[in-house]
């Protein structure tokens, strides 16, 4: 998916479509919706992982599908093992759900295990 975004979009972040184009999350995003995760800028553009696209920017963006792995943001969490189910945090972030099914909106589930510091760190994750 492609579109034009109206601020900075982090690659590796939960994205969702508007009528102007696609942009970071800002709510919660729910199983039945279209779980968009940018994409990196390539190399062959002089950037890499860390480089975010900027305002107006064409955002290049992967539909997760089930069983795919990506390298999306988390929020400071600690990951306990691998499978650990994740939701929309609503700032283009993952966060661990709190129950492992029923009630919350599970898109993702870790595929590390790791103690993530700092919000917005790439960490990978398979598409529930």
């Amino acid at each position: 998916a492609e579109g034009v975004c109206t601020a900075a979009v982090r690659p590796g972040a939960l994205c969702e479509r508007s009528a102007t184009g696609i942009d970071e999350a800002t709510g919660d995003i729910v199983y039945y919706q279209e779980p968009l995760v940018a994409l990196e800028i390539g190399s062959n553009y002089g950037a890499d992982i860390n480089t975010d696209y900027e305002a107006g920017e064409r955002v290049t963006a992967g539909i997760a599908r089930s069983g795919e792995f990506y390298l999306v943001r988390c929020n400071v969490a600690t990951l306990t093992y691998v499978g650990q189910p994740m939701i929309s945090a609503g700032n283009g972030n993952l966060t661990p759900a709190t129950v492992e099914t029923g009630s919350e909106n599970i898109l993702f589930r870790a595929n590390e295990v790791i103690n993530v510091t700092v919000a917005g760190t790439l960490v990978s994750m398979v598409k529930e």
